[in-house]
């Protein structure tokens, strides 16, 4: 859940750096992460002991469940900085 804090918090970081901009079409599988984890969350699982690998579950508008791993959760999280440090330059 750490990660999809984390994640949430940058993505309004991204927001603040583009002050009203739109989201860069780059960032659309980051954006639907995103919306699915803000507004379709159902569950989230992890096993610190065992061997299984992190997730977070989220129910599409059409019915369809995705998992998110850490993993996935991880590199969003890392593209979203490098956006936010190319914007920032700009």
């Amino acid at each position: 859940m750490a990660l999809v804090g984390n994640l949430l918090f940058r993505w309004g970081w991204l927001e603040d750096t583009l002050a009203g901009e739109p989201i860069p079409h780059e960032l659309d599988h980051v954006r639907r992460i995103r919306n699915a984890l803000s507004h379709r969350m159902i569950s989230a699982r992890a096993d610190p002991e065992g061997e299984k690998v992190a997730y977070v579950s989220c129910r599409l508008p059409d019915g369809t469940i995705v998992r998110f791993s850490a993993g996935d959760l991880e590199a969003a999280i890392r593209e979203l900085e490098l956006a936010r440090k190319h914007l920032s330059r700009a």
